[in-house]
């Protein structure tokens, strides 16, 4: 909206006047991903990074001193669908590069945050292209599978459950290998703004909110499954708080839509781990159209304290407001509008689009 701007703070009587120097300004939406970073005790920096390049479908950047790895993540992604073996990955890199279809672009970067270097390449490979390219690696033997097999094991299997159970391990292993998860709950630690609340989240609980809240701060949807008594609803109240606690937000606005059956217990299960939390149960949209109101009348004044709204899916589907699918029109000239006794030239309900009269047919007489 308003673009980021760089500046300093002027002291004033009543507190600090920001002075812009320097404002930048990009398409909209397009650089919705930003992380904040601590360099050091008296330095922070704020990485704003592009969605083709977060996504990896058009660039990749490479920071760890190995691009050709990370070529490689790249073309075993949706966009291509091709699983490069870590023995393939320099060929593959160097002739993608010989051949034109990846370009390094130039960039500065600070060496003393990037000490292996920072590389940003763009891919102009189509998904036929990339797998005709794969097969003639393979046919003129520049990559080659570790060990050849006779397909005789495949044809065999006739129950892909068993067979699944067979080899579980094995695809486990690969699949923890190709998959990083943002949070390991065996390695890392769950947000410390948890531990302030007067009913300890189980370690589970703790866990998954701490994921769910990084996975937050780089896309804008997550998706929780769980079964009966897992927890959920404690487990979105942590989420909410913890995702505004790591912005240094104290007070938020959150809409929680539930079923009707829910709106009496969701209050209790937010106050349990937020007790000083507002909690507005909506029963009709007129409700939270009066909050709205007062809201903006009073110049959006930002939330003091976490403040949620309970509403029933029910109440927003119930309560939609209906628009007639016709416009009323009253138009009269001068001399109708001084006499009473002169109609209106029209008057009455007119379709939008064409302009024309809608007229209800009383009776037909054949």
């Amino acid at each position: 909206h308003g673009g980021l701007k760089f500046g300093y703070g002027t002291k004033e009587l009543t507190g600090y006047r920001f002075q812009s120097e320097k404002s930048l300004f990009a398409e909209k939406g397009m650089y919705s991903s930003k992380f904040p970073m601590t360099l050091s005790q008296n330095r922070k920096a704020i990485a704003i990074v592009h969605e083709e390049v977060l996504n990896n479908n058009k660039y990749v950047l490479s920071f760890d001193g190995n691009p050709a790895h990370d070529i490689g993540q790249l073309l075993g992604g949706s966009s291509f669908g091709l699983h490069i073996l870590p023995e393939w990955e320099k060929v593959v890199f160097d002739e993608l590069m010989r051949c034109g279809y990846i370009e390094e672009h130039e960039l500065y970067y600070d060496k003393a945050l990037f000490p292996n270097g920072l590389y940003l390449f763009s891919i102009n490979l189509t998904e036929e292209q990339a797998d005709l390219f794969i097969e003639r690696l393979f046919r003129e033997r520049l990559i080659s599978f570790p060990q050849e097999g006779s397909g005789l094991k495949i044809e065999q299997i006739e129950d892909l459950p068993q067979y699944l159970i067979e080899t579980n391990q094995e695809q486990v292993k690969k699949l923890a290998d190709k998959a990083r998860p943002s949070h390991d709950p065996i390695i890392d630690e769950t947000l410390s703004h948890f531990d302030q609340y007067p009913r300890t989240l189980f370690p589970v609980q703790s866990h998954v909110s701490t994921a769910v809240v990084k996975r937050l701060n780089q896309q804008r949807a997550v998706i929780i499954q769980g079964e009966m008594s897992t927890g959920k609803s404690a487990i979105m109240t942590a989420i909410s708080d913890g995702y505004h606690a790591m912005r240094g937000k104290k007070g938020y606005h959150v809409c929680l839509m539930c079923p009707p059956s829910l709106t009496r217990k969701w209050p209790d299960e937010i106050r349990e781990l937020i007790p000083h939390a507002k909690v507005h149960v909506i029963k009709e949209s007129t409700e939270l159209i009066r909050y709205h109101s007062d809201w903006l009348r009073q110049g959006k004044p930002k939330p003091q304290v976490p403040t949620f709204f309970v509403i029933s899916f029910t109440t927003m589907r119930g309560d939609a407001r209906t628009v007639p699918a016709v416009k009323f029109i009253s138009k009269a000239t001068t001399k109708q509008r001084m006499s009473d006794d002169e109609p209106n030239y029209r008057f009455g309900y007119h379709c939008p689009s064409c302009g024309n009269a809608h007229q209800t047919i009383e009776s037909v007489s054949t």
